[in-house]
């Protein structure tokens, strides 16, 4: 579970954000690689924030497209 929160975090990061999936599945397998497996809690905890931080990426860049988009109807 941790070395696959491990890899979904790095294709997220490789994506750079465009596909929201590998985020919120890196987030998942990494808390329960955490729960399940303490030995490799390192690739957990990078896994997750790999993961938190791209879907902050993701969050804030549509909500950038959202704006530019409502404010040039106006």
């Amino acid at each position: 579970m941790s070395i696959t929160a491990l890899v979904l975090g790095i294709v997220g990061v490789i994506s750079g954000g465009w596909f929201l999936l590998p985020q919120i599945l890196a987030v998942v397998f990494g808390h329960i690689g955490l729960k399940k497996e303490p030995s490799v809690k390192g690739m957990a905890i990078t896994g997750l924030v790999l993961g938190y931080l791209m879907v902050a990426v993701s969050l804030a860049y549509g909500l950038f497209v959202a704006f530019a988009f409502s404010s040039s109807w106006d």
